[in-house]
C-alpha cells in the first residue's frame, strides 16, 4: 500500500523579488511571470514529484 504525503509551502517576499520565477523552476508549474507587482495573486499548485 502506497502512502502519499502532502506538503504545504508558502513563499513570501516583496513584489518583484523572484517568488514566481523560483516557484516555476522548482515545481514545473505554469505560472505567469511579469515585470509588475501582483501578477500572481491566486494560490498556485505545483506538480507532485513521484
Amino acid at each position: 500500500m502506497e502512502k502519499h504525503m502532502t506538503i504545504s509551502l508558502a513563499i513570501a517576499g516583496k513584489p518583484n523579488s523572484g517568488k514566481s520565477t523560483f516557484f516555476k523552476v522548482t515545481s514545473l508549474a505554469n505560472v505567469e511571470i511579469a515585470n509588475y507587482p501582483f501578477t500572481t495573486i491566486r494560490n498556485q499548485k505545483g506538480f507532485p514529484i513521484l
